[in-house]
């Protein structure tokens, strides 16, 4: 049986924060949260176990549920995990312990610290150092510049059967900054394995700042062609005998531009937000809806990053209005012209489309969600 015991009683005072750092949201979730799920789901893992402060008990509960067993823990670190595993003895034979602070830890770090456990021998993920070492004096001045290539970075999880690492702390005491200290100070060896560098603590507030995350939808729209109507494509007044058929200005490139960014977002569609049946959208341009749309995605947290769309026409000839178009969409969803791409395409007098009944198009949008904590 292999357990996970994660030490989750401090304060996180380095944070700043008001509330113990593990609670506090990151991308929308409390980080425990984040930490926990990795280890619950991974399937060499039997059981988890949580060092908690006791005044924090009912709500770590509360955000873990009953598969995560909890235990109180101590002021330190090494008190905490020393009192989880005291719990675990009995119920599991190999530990990995894992910072209840480092929430992106992923299933293949933590399978390589299990191969890497063997009897008298502990497992650490780690990475290469990649910054410059120096040796600083007292007074600020460098001492002297180690070779960085001798050098590791330790993370966890850090694997060891529970009978050695728990004599360990025993033995040693539980002032050390990790669990590899303690087993090296008890006679034991330790392994580092490969980690990884965006296995990183959360630390400082700046640490909950995580990379915004991009998502991508496509859109399709597809309008007849008809006699007395305008043609408008990427909002510009393309000259022609026809214009395209619809409730609001019809213009398919829009609407597909739209249909991408709601799905990129998770949204719907257009036909949801600006339905055909409201008389307010009677003739609307769909430069002004595309606005509106870009309006609801910031209100979700999302922001535009990159279109890519194409207009599918026999007729009429698009080449010398594409570059309009391109810039109409980029003003208005307020993306630098490189990140939008308009292109047009001819069916070969094949389908609807090239039998000049109308005019289709199809795009791609990506947008982003950046997490603020």
């Amino acid at each position: 049986m292999i357990a996970a015991v994660i030490p989750a009683a401090g304060t996180g005072s380095r944070t700043g924060l008001a509330q113990n750092k593990l609670l506090t949201p990151l991308g929308g979730e409390p980080v425990i949260l984040r930490t926990a799920r990795t280890f619950l789901s991974h399937p060499r893992i039997d059981l988890v176990c949580a060092a908690v402060r006791e005044e924090e008990k009912e709500t770590m509960r509360a955000l873990l549920g009953d598969r995560v067993t909890l235990v109180r823990g101590g002021e330190t670190r090494g008190a905490s995990v020393l009192a989880a595993l005291e719990a675990l003895k009995g119920q599991a034979d190999t530990v990995l312990i894992h910072d209840g602070a480092r929430p992106f830890a992923d299933a293949d770090t933590i399978s390589r610290v299990i191969a890497g456990i063997a009897p008298g021998r502990g497992c650490v993920a780690g990475v290469p150092v990649t910054d410059t070492l120096k040796e600083v004096k007292e007074d600020g001045s460098i001492a002297s510049s180690p070779d960085r290539a001798r050098f590791w970075a330790a993370q966890t999880p850090q694997g060891f059967l529970l009978a050695e690492i728990l004599a360990a702390y025993r033995a040693c005491g539980t002032a050390f900054t990790d669990d590899a200290a303690a087993f090296e100070a008890w006679g034991g060896k330790v392994l580092m394995t490969k980690g990884s560098y965006r296995n990183k603590k959360i630390t400082t507030r700046e640490d909950f700042m995580m990379p915004p995350d991009r998502f991508t939808g496509i859109g399709y729209d597809a309008h007849c062609l008809k006699t007395g109507r305008k043609l408008i494509l990427g909002g510009v007044d393309v000259p022609y005998e026809k214009g395209l058929d619809g409730h609001s200005d019809a213009d398919v490139l829009v609407h597909a531009v739209m249909d991408a960014l709601l799905g990129a977002a998770g949204m719907g569609d257009i036909g949801q937000h600006f339905p055909d049946t409201d008389p307010h959208y009677a003739g609307a341009s769909s430069l002004h809806l595309l606005e509106a749309v870009c309006e609801k995605l910031r209100a979700a947290g999302y922001t535009p990053w990159h279109i890519s769309a194409i207009v599918i026409a026999q007729k009429p000839k698009l080449a010398p209005y594409m570059a309009a178009m391109r810039t109409r969409i980029a003003e208005t969803v307020h993306l630098p012209e490189e990140r939008v791409n308009v292109a047009a395409t001819t069916p070969e007098h094949l389908g609807f489309a090239g039998r000049g009944e109308g005019i289709a198009a199809q795009a791609t949008a990506t947008v982003e969600r950046q997490y603020h904590g």
